[in-house]
Order: structure tokens, then C-alpha cells, then sequence
């Protein structure tokens, strides 16, 4: 009997070939692209996907990672407002960044693939503290800059400095997410009870990142604001755009669902589940305040030219802190947490059993 079990993976991986190659004119690890832009070793272009294969600079619209097979679309530079100016108090003021253009995955990142990075690296235990150089470009450190932060934010964030240092070694457990792993079963579910430290090492493993908090945002809701990936209309039992807690509608999954799944709640781009199914994580320190105390109010000090480009021009966050920002909501979430806009956060070294991630690969 088991040698004649077709594998969920297998299946899920032949579809995939299906669907995403069908209409190429020529799509291999090993083949010629179709465009003048270099991409990154172990990228190639993925055609026939949309109406415009293409950008106005020639980027192509959709790329996929040979190393795990997943598929990535080009969200263009955007300058649209983030935040919200009547949500929770950790999502006001709403306010005006840009972000340029970069690759989202399309899925969230799932336990086969995931077992691929466990069975390859097999990293495990602490071993890394958190001004480590490798996470360098998470935050600024110059000290010209860092003076001119309000004396309210700059006390609490020191505060939080001196209580949170010992938390930030990196402790991995690549274990953790078998608990909710049944090969052959949900290989094609999101991966999840993965801290953030184990979801960075996995996008670095294959050549990408995890999503700042303005890219994710970016890339759910679109230049348009939507409240949810979909728009602005409530779900219902007819037509099931998310996985989340609804007693009342359903949404047909008890537990994760398929990262192909709900693709009538796609974002602008095409992203499937910005909503519900696992909360992922943002590569930011998450602050509640960040917003409304240290940048974006009116009538705030004079700032240096670099803390403003690091707010308003491929935001990057707090310069540190405690947690890491998760965002969209969870299986596990009422509808109002999968909001576009909904912040929310969680220790870097916690294995939550509906947190997962998807990365994203910068090409400025």
C-alpha cells in the first residue's frame, strides 16, 4: 500500500508544472531568459501568468526560485498610505511612504518546502545575538541620526533595550513545525511554528528575505487601500476568500488550508491568503507607537535626512525592540485581525502554531 500512495507534494508540485508552464514559451532552471534584466543566480522568468508577461523597464512580471520551486510576482513602486486613520491606536496616523518595486511570493511558504531547509541545514540551538552584523540592514545605527528621536520614544525604546537584549539570541528548533505536519497529508499547507529567526534563515537559504512591514502591507492591500486583500466587501459562505474564525459563514477548512487555496481573496497582485489561514512574519521590531510618536505627527523636531528617507522611503521600522511584527491574521483570527492594516507582533523565537511567513526578493 505504500508504494502505491501518490504523494499530496508530488501532486501538488505536477500541478503546479501544469499551471505555470503550460503557456510558456520557455521556462528551465537552465535556460535562456527573455529579457535584458539579470536576475539572481537560481531566478528565472515565468511567462504566460497574466496580461503583461513584463514591466515598462522590463523586469518580468512573475519570476520563480529554482532552489524551492516557489513562484514570485513584481509588485511595481508604490507610494500609497499606510496605516490607518481609523483603525487601532498602533495603526494611526495613517501616512504617506514609498516602496520600490520588489518580488512577493505568491504562496506562503509550505512544510515541504520548509522540510527541504530543516533536513539542509539542520541549525539548531542559540546562537546569535541580536546586533549580529548579518542583520545590519534591519535598522540604522548611526549615531549623527539616532539623537533626534523624540525623548519619549528614544526612553521607552532603551527601556525596552536593557529588558529585551538576553531575548534576542537566536533560538532554533527546526522541529517544532512536524507537530502540525503530516507527510503526504497537508504538504501543501503553510509551514508553521516557525519563529522568526527560522523564517529569516529559510528566505536566506534561498536567496531572499523576509517582508518589511510596508512591503507586506504594500503588497495585500495595493495603492488603492483596500481593507481587505480583496477589497473593501465582507466575506461570505457563497464565495470563501479567507481562512479564519467564522462560526456563523464558514470557510471551509477547520484548520490551515492549502496555500493555493481562496482565490477569490487574492490581493491586487495576486497574492493568495494576505488573509487569514497563518499570520506571517515582517522582518520589523514591532513598536505600537512607532507610528503616531516618533514620525509621522505634524509639528515634530527637525530630523536628519537619513531618520526621514528610513520613514517615508522603504520604511524599515523601529531601530529595535522586543518582538517582530506578524501580519493578516490566522485560521485562528476573527475577521476584524485579517484587516490589511492589523499589526500585530510576537517574540522572535516563538514557534506559534498559526504563524508562517513568505519572503520577497529586492531589486533596487
Amino acid at each position: 500500500m505504500k508504494t502505491k500512495r501518490v504523494c499530496v507534494s508530488a501532486m501538488f508540485f505536477l500541478f503546479l508544472s501544469v499551471v505555470f508552464f503550460s503557456s510558456c514559451a520557455k521556462v528551465a532552471c537552465d535556460g535562456e531568459m527573455t529579457t535584458d534584466v539579470i536576475l539572481p543566480k537560481n531566478y528565472v522568468v515565468v511567462q504566460g501568468l497574466g496580461d503583461c508577461d513584463y514591466d515598462e523597464e522590463n523586469w518580468p512580471t512573475y519570476i520563480m526560485n529554482c532552489k524551492d520551486g516557489s513562484v514570485m510576482v513584481l509588485v511595481p513602486e508604490t507610494t500609497y498610505v499606510m496605516g490607518s486613520s481609523a483603525g487601532r491606536p498602533n495603526e494611526v496616523p495613517a501616512h504617506v511612504v514609498k516602496v520600490d518595486k520588489f518580488y512577493i511570493d505568491l504562496y506562503e511558504v509550505t512544510n515541504v518546502q520548509f522540510n527541504r531547509f530543516a533536513k539542509a541545514t539542520k541549525r539548531q540551538g542559540c546562537f546569535m545575538k541580536k546586533d549580529d552584523p548579518c542583520l545590519s540592514t534591519a535598522r540604522i545605527t548611526i549615531d549623527s541620526c539616532y539623537p533626534t528621536l523624540t525623548s519619549k520614544w528614544r526612553a521607552a525604546s532603551d527601556e525596552c533595550y536593557e529588558l529585551c537584549e538576553s531575548l534576542q539570541d537566536c533560538c532554533m528548533n527546526v522541529e517544532f513545525f512536524k507537530k502540525y505536519w503530516e507527510p503526504c497529508v497537508n504538504d501543501c499547507h503553510p509551514v508553521r511554528a516557525v519563529s522568526f529567526w527560522e523564517a529569516w534563515y529559510y528566505t536566506r537559504w534561498v536567496g531572499k528575505d523576509l517582508p518589511t512591514e510596508a512591503e507586506w502591507e504594500l503588497a495585500a492591500k495595493g495603492p488603492q487601500g483596500r481593507i481587505y486583500p480583496w477589497g473593501d466587501i465582507q466575506p461570505d459562505s457563497r464565495n470563501y476568500r479567507l481562512n479564519y474564525i467564522a462560526p456563523s459563514q464558514g470557510d471551509g477548512a477547520d484548520y490551515t488550508a492549502s496555500v493555493t487555496s481562496y482565490a477569490a481573496g487574492r490581493s491586487p497582485y495576486g497574492v493568495y491568503n494576505m488573509a487569514g489561514n497563518v499570520w506571517e512574519w515582517a522582518k520589523d521590531f514591532y513598536d505600537p507607537t512607532f507610528y503616531s510618536v516618533t514620525n509621522f505627527a505634524a509639528g515634530d523636531e527637525i530630523r536628519c535626512d537619513l531618520e526621514v528617507e528610513r520613514e517615508f522611503v522603504n520604511p524599515q521600522g523601529p531601530m529595535f525592540g522586543c518582538n517582530r511584527v506578524i501580519r493578516g491574521g490566522a485560521f485562528t483570527s476573527e475577521l476584524a485581525k485579517c484587516r490589511t492594516t492589523f499589526r500585530n507582533s510576537a517574540n522572535p523565537n516563538y514557534h506559534g502554531m498559526n504563524i508562517g511567513f513568505r519572503g520577497v526578493l529586492r531589486i533596487r
